[in-house]
């Protein structure tokens, strides 16, 4: 399951993106991001300063200051947005998220198989891309 923290980074872009292809993108603030898509503004602080440590979003400050995404709506997936602010959220067991966190893995039937699925959901968020959601 997905981190309330992932899906409000979801939202944030999605607003971000929505934002961009309906004019000339302009910084949309914390305040009215919070706002629109419920998210406690505490929560939206945090989460802009990791997809701009990330660079997906460029901060600005100041009466006309927000947030803009840098990259293209079609190079951005839900994958990579969730990677950046929880990646273990998306992880079916805790074998997959690190490989020297199983002795076992070499012979057990369990990770081959959770392995399989892991791939198809990677690939199934990888494809998915905010120009598609808007």
């Amino acid at each position: 399951m997905i981190t309330r923290e992932a899906d409000y980074a979801i939202r944030t872009i999605l607003y971000l993106a929505q934002n961009s292809k309906n004019s000339r993108q302009s910084p949309a603030s914390v305040n009215l991001i919070a706002e629109k898509m419920e998210i406690p503004y505490r929560f939206l602080r945090r989460i802009s300063r990791a997809l701009q440590n990330y660079g997906l979003i460029e901060c600005h400050r100041g009466k006309d200051g927000g947030m803009i995404l840098t990259k293209e709506l079609a190079d951005i997936s839900l994958a990579e947005v969730i990677n950046i602010v929880n990646p273990q959220s998306i992880k079916l067991n805790l074998c997959l998220l690190n490989e020297d966190n199983c002795t076992r893995k070499s012979y057990c039937k369990v990770h081959f198989a959770m392995e399989r699925l892991q791939k198809k959901l990677d690939d199934e968020l990888n494809s998915i891309t905010f120009d598609q959601l808007i």
